[in-house]
């Protein structure tokens, strides 16, 4: 589970590249399990979605503030796949488990809404992830000034970099705008490229 805001976020000494070494150096170190991480479920509670939201009570009293733990379905969006490129690309990591497709307080489809199932914007998000990065190499991570983060996926006839800052906006870096041809939103949708925020960005070469 992760209850803390960004994944980029740090608990202690902890952010989630940090969790993701002890995992593995626990896993290496016993001899009760397999030297191996999966990690089996994730996700963020979301705003808005009253009792339904895992951090919030069975009850909630009349005029009680929501939890803040609880965030916005675009951030929701932005975290899972900051989420998974840092974990898997951590080195540390065999498998993550997005929990889950259909929940009202925590899914990727809504199934409490008026009108019947709908998707919300994180879907859109990971099947586009998918469709670019599910056969890509992770290469390396470029250096950036703190807070901006970089990854460089090579697939079999192009490049790509998915970038993005944590909670707050930044420049993209010069080698950025000199190789990319082409610059994604996480829809697939084209973009400008001229500054990074929470939500990444796809620059292909």
């Amino acid at each position: 589970m992760d209850r803390r805001g960004a994944p980029e976020n740090f608990q202690g000494k902890f952010s989630t590249v940090e969790k993701c070494a002890l995992l593995s150096a626990i896993a290496s170190y016993s001899d009760k399990c397999e030297d191996r991480v999966v990690i089996s479920e994730v996700n963020w509670p979301l705003s808005g979605t009253g009792i339904w939201s895992p951090v919030n009570s069975t009850y909630l009293v009349p005029g009680r503030e929501e939890s803040e733990l609880n965030v916005a379905e675009d951030a929701y969006g932005h975290f899972m796949l900051r989420y998974y490129m840092l974990s898997l690309c951590s080195g540390f990591v065999d498998q993550v488990f997005w929990w889950r497709l259909v929940s009202h307080g925590f899914g990727l489809v809504d199934e409490r809404a008026e009108g019947g199932w709908r998707e919300r914007s994180g879907y859109g998000m990971l099947a586009y992830f998918l469709q670019t990065l599910d056969q890509a190499t992770f290469v390396e991570k470029l250096e950036t000034e703190e807070g901006v983060f970089a990854l460089r996926f090579e697939r079999e006839n192009d490049e790509v970099i998915v970038a993005w800052a944590n909670g707050a906006s930044a420049q993209v870096p010069d080698l950025l705008k000199e190789s990319a041809q082409t610059v994604c939103d996480v829809f697939g949708q084209s973009s400008e490229g001229s500054l990074l925020t929470d939500s990444p960005q796809y620059f292909f070469a």
